[in-house]
């Protein structure tokens, strides 16, 4: 038993470390137009959630960034099966729509301008820098010294304890300063 709890909790240390790191760009766009608001969380050009306020709850659910564009699928959180795209063109402030397409394959190309703000978030380089973790091979410590975990920052030591397959074992943890 006592294996199998140590196994499991390598392996949501291990879906941690890679569900929160992001070795890229991060953005939050949170843009809005009268009572419509949005938001949506970017990483490395791709939408990957966020939701929408208004008339009906929206959650996003993929699309794309490339800094010039901003696709956007959503899917109805009351109806899961009516979800639409919308396509962006973007600009300093404001987001474009230039065409929104929905389940039943009708389009919406009616122009409607959102005001938009970008905010780059994860900024530490611990996200940003893929060398931040080390490790050490003459003691087989894998050391992340900046795992985020909602409003908390962690270190963790994880020591290799066999490469095939390969197995970590979770050696110390605590909170960051």
């Amino acid at each position: 038993m006592k294996q199998f709890i140590k196994i499991t909790v390598i392996m949501i240390v291990i879906s941690l470390i890679f569900t929160t790191l992001s070795f890229g760009e991060s953005l939050e766009i949170e843009y809005s137009r009268g009572n419509d608001y949005y938001k949506v969380l970017v990483t490395d050009g791709k939408v990957v959630g966020g939701m929408s306020q208004g008339t009906d709850p929206w959650e996003v659910v993929g699309g794309s960034y490339d800094g010039n564009h901003l696709t956007v699928v959503f899917k109805n959180q009351n109806n899961p099966s009516s979800w639409q795209t919308h396509v962006y063109s973007v600009h300093p402030s404001s987001l474009r729509l230039i065409i929104a397409v929905f389940a039943d394959g009708s389009t919406f190309t009616k122009e409607r301008v959102f005001s938009a703000n970008f905010m780059e978030i994860n900024k530490s380089p611990c996200f940003c820098d893929a060398s931040c973790a080390t490790f050490n091979l003459s003691s087989n410590i894998l050391h992340i010294p900046c795992l985020d975990l909602q409003e908390s920052e962690y270190w963790l030591d994880l020591t290799l304890t066999n490469s095939d397959p390969i197995t970590l074992e979770l050696t110390g943890v605590g909170e960051r300063n």
